[in-house]
Order: C-alpha cells, then structure tokens, then sequence
C-alpha cells in the first residue's frame, strides 16, 4: 500500500500485473521451462506417501473479474487483496561453490564463476 501510494499504482494496475503474473507462470509452467531446475519431495502425510511437484500458490484460473471482486485487505479502497498480495511460501535452494583445486580433485566442470556480489535491504516499513 505505501508503495501504492508513493508510486501512485492504482488498483487496476495491481490487478493487471497479478493477472500477467499468473499467466506468465502457466506458460512457463506448461512448457516445462523450469522442469530442470525444480525437483520434487515426497513426504508422509497421514501415513500416505504425497509428493510435492510443482508450487502450491500460483492459480493459473486467476481472472481479472475474479481479481477485481476481492476486497482490499490493509486499508479501504486499497490496492492489496488476497489475489495481489505475496502468498506464504517456502522453498530451498543450493549452490554449490568451490575452488580450483575442488574442481581439479573431483573432476568437476564449472558452470559458472563469481565475480562480485553485493548485499542489500529496503526499508522494513516499505517491504516488511
């Protein structure tokens, strides 16, 4: 919402680029474009093997009519709704870095190489 109003992003706008978003994502999605770099889980659920193999929160039946009907969920007539808003998620990742000499004792071709990285933050009251 303050960047909504900073920015003056009106709800139309958020609506739209949610929409997008969730297209974007079937689209990738169905042609696999990510299939190799995603893996699943298998986990014991109620004593039922149950495997994880794609993201739970995209909702690739998302329309702009559907959008347009929720209700704003921080202040009256605002721009963040239940379909705008960034779901509750998790996920993992790996990288795995190594030297020279790593390289050479297991045999291992580099995909790529470090050449900078960099921290950096927004302000808690803008992004949480």
């Amino acid at each position: 919402e303050k960047l909504a109003e900073k920015f003056q992003i009106d709800r139309n706008s958020v609506d739209e680029f949610a929409l997008r978003s969730q297209k974007n994502w079937k689209n990738a999605h169905d042609k696999s474009y990510f299939k190799e770099e995603l893996t699943s889980v298998k986990l014991m659920i109620k004593k039922k093997e149950v495997e994880f193999d794609m993201d739970e929160h995209p909702r690739p039946e998302t329309t702009i009519e559907g959008l347009q009907k929720l209700q704003s969920l921080f202040k009256k007539n605002g721009v963040v709704t239940a379909g705008t808003a960034s779901g509750i998620s998790d996920g993992a990742g790996a990288v795995v870095l190594a030297n020279s000499e790593a390289l050479k004792l297991h045999g291992l071709k580099p995909l790529a190489r470090v050449a900078a990285y960099s921290v950096v933050g927004v302000e808690p009251s803008i992004m949480g």
